[in-house]
């Protein structure tokens, strides 16, 4: 069975989730950044999805702050599979 290629732009993806969480707490760019040890721009590059390479540890701090945790998934599943089902 074929798997689906990542998606074209994760990066764009992730900023956008980013951001949608973040402006769904009600939370400032400036807020959230400082609380997980970046500066504004960071934030604002990621959520755009041009801050080039990221570390994980750095969306991870984002997420956290935001309430959020970072998972892995098998490529071309959706977030509802569970592989331990198959």
């Amino acid at each position: 069975m074929r798997q689906s290629p990542p998606s074209p732009e994760p990066a764009a993806e992730l900023g956008r989730q980013v951001r949608m969480h973040r402006t769904a707490s009600n939370r400032k760019q400036h807020e959230v950044a400082e609380a997980a040890g970046l500066k504004a721009v960071a934030l604002n590059r990621l959520e755009l999805g041009t801050a080039g390479d990221v570390r994980i540890s750095t969306v991870a701090r984002v997420a956290a702050e935001l309430g959020l945790e970072l998972q892995l998934m098998p490529l071309g599943k959706g977030a509802g599979d569970d592989p331990r089902a198959a």
